[in-house]
């Protein structure tokens, strides 16, 4: 860890904690848990590897209702034991212990004079000094509240070394300010080293998803798209545009926007296998062109949707050819989309429910 200079509180040392009301989420978020108003976390102590080590920089993200209030409680020493009733005992083993009661432990954080924050999410920890560093964090409030990214930066800041040694004071004004400027600077390289990051579809934050695929000319404006199915997108929009203008890219782009496999009839396909007398119906189910395609959809889809999934599929359609997206219902009607194992049933007429996905047709009676 001392070659190391930001240290990141991982997963396995949040749950290896002493926790009372917080529960660790996968990535190490740390949440607020239960309905008591207390919710505590003792961490196991880190280690700097070095005597008399300098703490600099605490910080973490957080995510907290207005009525809750979190303490970050912190002290640093080079022994990791301290006498109770005469006996030399560890801190870890008492801070974690589950059976002991919250106050002696707060009675410890006192005895060592441990440095408290009120609801900062980014301290400077110059006070502290010694090779073990001890971190008790507590919310308080009937709401919720959730802590990720936990991070320890060793140095804290690295203007100060610039200037003249006459002013390279520790925990000086001066230095407290300088880390203003340390912090961002050590945020905006920490963001421009991950910037590989950005251009990977699995781990590009969603709001750089559609960047990625309108850089190879697809349109996905409105969002309208969950993350999972953008992200899904986006790692195969290279494949789809090689099949742009193929049936096979517009079956595969609708499996990935709604999950389900489509079916679609080309106008010209069917024309050699029309009934005698059927032309009529055909051409008004689907099309009386041969540039007329039709998608059957089974998957339910919002109606303000709709238009915005038609717009994506009309980016990749052939040129000069019509589409048209059906939603197949429950039909009974002849003459209508109903096909046998699909979505055909015997007509029933049915009473009229808002907000149940119901559309006014032939089986639909007002009262």
């Amino acid at each position: 860890m001392a070659a190391e200079r930001i240290y990141s509180i991982r997963e396995n040392r949040i749950r290896q904690g002493a926790k009372s009301g917080f529960c660790c989420k996968e990535g190490g978020v740390l949440c607020c848990e239960g309905e008591g108003v207390l919710h505590t976390l003792f961490l196991k102590s880190i280690d700097s590897m070095r005597e008399g080590c300098r703490w600099g920089r605490l910080s973490f993200q957080v995510s907290a209702d207005e009525n809750m209030v979190y303490y970050v409680h912190a002290f640093a020493s080079d022994n990791r034991e301290f006498l109770r009733k005469g006996v030399r005992t560890g801190m870890d083993d008492f801070l974690l212990a589950e059976e002991e009661p919250l106050e002696y432990k707060r009675m410890l954080y006192r005895q060592q004079e441990a440095i408290r924050f009120i609801n900062q999410e980014d301290m400077l920890l110059y006070e502290l000094e010694g090779r073990y560093l001890y971190l008790f964090l507590e919310a308080v409030g009937n709401g919720q509240a959730s802590f990720a990214r936990i991070r320890l930066d060793l140095e804290g800041d690295h203007f100060m070394n610039t200037f003249p040694r006459i002013y390279q004071e520790h925990n000086s004004f001066l230095h407290r300010f300088l880390s203003i400027f340390s912090s961002m600077y050590k945020d905006f390289e920490e963001q421009i080293e991950q910037t590989d990051r950005l251009l990977d579809a699995d781990t590009a934050p969603v709001w750089m998803l559609p960047v990625l695929v309108a850089w190879l000319g697809i349109d996905v404006s409105g969002n309208f798209l969950e993350e999972k199915r953008l992200r899904l997108l986006a790692k195969e929009a290279g494949r789809l545009n090689r099949m742009k203008g193929t049936r096979q890219a517009l079956e595969r782009l609708a499996e990935i926007v709604l999950g389900e496999r489509t079916v679609i009839l080309e106008r010209s396909v069917m024309e050699q296998y029309l009934p005698p007398g059927e032309r009529e119906n055909y051409d008004r189910l689907y099309g009386s062109s041969f540039y007329d395609v039709t998608m059957l959809i089974r998957t339910w889809v919002p109606q303000n949707r709709r238009a915005q999934l038609l717009f994506l599929l009309k980016q990749f359609k052939p040129v000069r050819s019509r589409m048209k997206l059906v939603f197949l219902k429950e039909c009974g009607v002849l003459d209508s989309y109903g096909y046998l194992d699909v979505n055909a049933q015997v007509f029933t007429v049915n009473a009229l429910w808002l907000d149940a996905k119901q559309d006014l047709n032939e089986g639909v009676v007002l009262q």
